[in-house]
């Protein structure tokens, strides 16, 4: 639950616009939370889990391919 809201508030930007994404996540969050368990039958949740693995596999292959995790090429001191 906490990687999945910690998610929405990245997709947001500075989480004052709600995008596609962001409310993916969020939804990912209420679904999975420990608090308040969703009850829904084995094939249901079977989907719901590969729906989540993928949308978390995007996650982590934009965070491979975006600019803030490229490695910064400062200059020397020399």
């Amino acid at each position: 639950m906490g990687f999945s809201l910690y998610l929405a508030y990245r997709y947001s930007g500075n989480a004052s616009k709600l995008t596609g994404w962001t409310l993916a996540y969020l939804l990912i969050a209420v679904l999975w939370n420990p608090i308040a368990p969703v009850f829904l039958d084995r094939g249901s949740w079977f989907v719901l889990d590969l729906v989540a693995a993928g949308i978390f596999w995007y996650a982590w292959h934009d965070s491979a391919r975006s600019p803030a995790s490229a490695p910064k090429n400062e200059p020397n001191a020399d």
